[in-house]
C-alpha cells in the first residue's frame, strides 16, 4: 500500500457529494508518489479509498479482478452522477449567508465551495461573474451596501475591499469603546470605577467644607434622599428622628418619617452621621436601642 502526505476522506456513494471532484484529489495524491503507479495499482488504491455502498458496488462487478483503472472510474461516474450532487449543492447555496459573528475571509471560502458546486461542468467565466454576485449579495447587511455602492470589478476584488471595510469598522469600534472608558473616568480622583458623585474623596471633601466655621447650617445644602428603616418605628405613635449633624452637636433637626417612604431633608448629601428614635408617648424622651448610623445619599 502506497502513503502519501495528505490524507483522501474515504467515498461512500453519499448523493450530497461530488464523484467527480473526489476522483480527481485522489488522482492527484497518486501523482504526487514518487514511484508512478501501475493502472493495477491505482485500482487498488481506488477500491482502499471507497466504502459503504459505493465499494460494495464495485466488487460486484464481474470483471473487477481484470478491470482498468478508467472502466472503474467510468462506472462510478454513471452510478453516481453529478447531477444529483449538484441539485443539492444549488439548495445549499440558496441557504448560504455571511452569520453574525464570520469573518469575511471564511465566509468567502465557504460561498466560493458552494458556488463551484452548484456550477459544476460550467464556463469558468460564468462560475467567476456568479461567484462575485453572490458574494456580494449575502454579506451582512451593512457591509453589503458599502461593497455594492463599490462596485467591485472581480471576485477576489470584492474580498479585498470587504476584508478592509471589516478592519476598518472593527479598529473604529476598539477607538469609541477606548473614549467611553476613558470620558466615565472620576472627575476626582481619576478612577474609572466609579462616577464622580459617588467618589468617596469628594465626599471627604464636602464633608470637612461643611464643619468649617460658618458651614453649620443643613439648609444650605442642596435637597437629599435618606434611606431610614427601623421596623420598630410602625409600633410608635408618633416616631420622629433627632439627626446630630457634629460632634458634639451644634445643630439638630427632627423629621417624622411617614409609612415606608423615605424622609426628605435639606442636607449636604452622602454624609454619615448617628441618628436616634424617641417617641412622643411621654413627655420625656425616651431612646430606642443604641445611637445608630445612616448614610444619606
Amino acid at each position: 500500500m502506497s502513503s502519501y502526505e495528505f490524507r483522501i476522506d474515504p467515498f461512500d456513494g453519499n448523493p450530497r457529494k461530488f464523484f467527480r471532484k473526489w476522483i480527481e484529489q485522489l488522482n492527484l495524491s497518486m501523482n504526487a508518489e514518487v514511484i508512478p503507479l501501475s493502472d493495477k495499482n491505482k485500482v487498488g488504491e481506488l477500491l482502499f479509498h471507497l466504502k459503504g455502498i459505493a465499494y460494495h458496488s464495485a466488487m460486484l462487478l464481474p470483471n473487477i479482478e481484470t478491470i482498468t483503472f478508467a472502466e472503474l472510474v467510468k462506472h462510478l461516474e454513471k452510478t453516481y452522477p453529478t447531477l444529483t450532487a449538484k441539485r443539492h449543492a444549488q439548495q445549499e447555496l440558496h441557504k448560504c449567508y455571511q452569520k453574525k459573528n464570520e469573518n469575511v475571509f471564511d465566509f468567502s471560502t465557504r460561498i466560493s465551495e458552494a458556488v463551484y458546486c452548484a456550477m459544476d461542468g460550467d464556463a469558468l467565466n460564468s462560475i467567476e461573474e456568479r461567484l462575485k454576485e453572490e458574494f456580494v449579495n449575502r454579506l451582512l447587511p451593512k457591509l453589503h451596501l458599502h461593497i455594492e455602492l463599490l462596485q467591485p470589478l472581480t471576485f477576489k476584488e470584492a474580498v479585498s475591499l470587504s476584508i478592509r471595510y471589516e478592519h476598518y469598522c472593527s479598529q473604529k469600534k476598539l477607538t469609541k469603546k477606548a473614549k467611553r472608558t476613558k470620558e466615565r473616568k472620576c472627575a476626582e480622583c481619576g478612577n474609572s470605577n466609579h462616577p464622580t458623585k459617588f467618589c468617596r474623596h469628594r465626599k471627604r471633601r464636602k464633608l470637612s467644607e461643611l464643619q468649617q466655621p460658618g458651614n453649620d447650617s443643613p439648609n444650605q445644602h442642596p435637597e437629599a434622599f435618606i434611606n431610614v428603616t427601623n421596623t420598630s418605628t410602625k409600633t410608635l405613635r408618633k416616631p420622629r428622628v433627632i439627626f446630630d449633624y457634629n460632634s458634639p452637636p451644634t445643630h439638630r433637626e427632627e423629621i417624622d418619617p411617614t409609612g415606608d417612604t423615605h424622609p426628605r431633608l435639606n442636607f449636604f448629601p452622602a454624609l454619615e452621621c448617628p441618628f436616634q428614635w424617641y417617641s412622643e408617648k411621654s413627655q420625656t424622651s425616651t431612646k430606642f436601642g443604641n445611637t445608630q448610623t445612616v448614610k444619606v445619599f
